[in-house]
């Protein structure tokens, strides 16, 4: 078995990456507004990381390379974050209640959506995808921004 697992790994094309395991802070009045920070910048970079190359793989009538890019790079980069975010959830969950910061963490579930919804709209040329994909980009950024900018001026 170990001769297979050292066979495999050594099939890899790819170096072996570590992953950087991001802590799981306790959420308090003293870390809580550099957490929505960092929060902030995590949820804005992964919806502009995958606006932008859906942007660029339409403009180079590219779909293929799309939808690998989406199901390779980004999507697994997305879950990495969205794991970390889930267990700061669950060990944080009556702090965040009380500061009622639960729906950032919605809103950063539903990027895995809008994800979905640029990948309909490239495999299927599908501008309604697209406009509902984009509208919720918008509408996300807004109710995060809002709920970040009332924290920071409490």
């Amino acid at each position: 078995m170990t001769c297979l697992i050292l066979l495999l790994h050594g099939c890899s094309n790819e170096a072996a990456e570590e992953k950087v395991v991001r802590p799981i802070p306790q959420l308090s009045d003293l870390n809580i507004k550099e957490f929505v920070s960092v929060f902030k910048q995590d949820y804005e970079r992964s919806l502009n990381d995958i606006e932008n190359a859906y942007d660029e793989h339409k403009s180079n009538n590219d779909p293929e390379g799309y939808v690998a890019y989406r199901n390779l790079t980004w999507t697994p980069a997305y879950i990495d974050l969205k794991n970390h975010y889930a267990a700061v959830l669950h060990q944080n969950k009556p702090y965040l209640a009380r500061k009622r910061l639960l729906p950032l963490f919605t809103l950063f579930e539903n990027v895995l959506k809008i994800g979905l919804d640029l990948k309909k709209a490239m495999n299927d040329n599908d501008e309604r995808y697209h406009g509902r994909a984009v509208d919720s980009i918008q509408k996300g950024k807004l109710a995060f921004n809002k709920l970040a900018l009332k924290l920071q001026a409490s």
